[in-house]
């Protein structure tokens, strides 16, 4: 079973639970605290959430973030047409 891939964690996912509660998962997976921290262009949620597809039974939600730098944004999952924190080229902690 893959790390998930949200950072920060989100809640309803039951790895980003795995996560934050064992360390033992942390270290199979690679993640540090760096990777946890979120960017520092990354604002306040819109209020928008869109479905995760790699959380079980579809329960998870991705909220998207509003981005100085490209207007909105998540935090750890490409989404058609947003840009994405974890894989951003310009993202600051």
């Amino acid at each position: 079973m893959p790390w998930c891939g949200h950072a920060p964690p989100i809640e309803g996912c039951h790895r980003c639970k795995l996560v934050m509660t064992d360390d033992r998962y942390r270290r199979l997976w690679g993640i540090d605290d760096e990777t946890l921290r979120p960017c520092k262009h990354l604002g306040e949620r819109t209020g928008e959430n869109l479905p995760c597809s790699a959380c079980k039974e579809g329960k998870g939600m991705i909220p998207v973030h509003v981005c100085q730098v490209f207007g909105a944004c998540t935090t750890a999952k490409q989404m058609p047409q947003l840009a994405c924190c974890f894989d951003c080229a310009r993202r600051e902690i």
